[in-house]
């Protein structure tokens, strides 16, 4: 076996490691149930740029397609979870929007933060109170 041979098996391998290893990472993001957010679009997107753009230079200028489909396949994992993130921060934005609608009626002057205005409210006597006794 040579040293062509070797390093080549070793690519192979960790490579091979490396796409198992996007699994568990799958898995913890489908099962958040606070908006995935602990990832980084940022990185995970640089990740996946890195990924693919390997790939296609492999294809392009090495003509190695066991490099190219590798470093692609590291893309689309990549971009799994990115598309998964998306999902589980929309999902988790709508959820948590939701109790605040469901509690009672909502002050309608623009930049109040409040659930319902209070009694010297202008406009709403009686039947609103703004959080933070304003």
């Amino acid at each position: 076996m040579t040293v062509t041979d070797v390093t080549y098996f070793l690519f192979a391998a960790f490579n091979a490691l490396r796409i198992v290893s996007y699994l568990p990472q799958i898995h913890r993001v489908a099962r958040d149930t606070n908006g995935a957010s602990a990832i980084s679009y940022s990185t995970w997107g640089l990740w996946t740029a890195a990924n693919a753009t390997t790939g296609l230079y492999a294809a392009v200028n090495v003509h190695d397609l066991t490099l190219a489909a590798l470093n692609l396949l590291n893309a689309v994992c990549c971009l799994a979870v990115i598309a998964l993130t998306a999902v589980k921060r929309r999902h988790f934005t709508r959820t948590s929007q939701l109790p605040a609608l469901e509690t009672g009626p909502v002050c309608p002057h623009p930049g109040h933060q409040a659930v319902e205005c209070g009694p010297s409210h202008k406009g709403f006597p009686g039947i609103f109170r703004i959080a933070g006794g304003r």
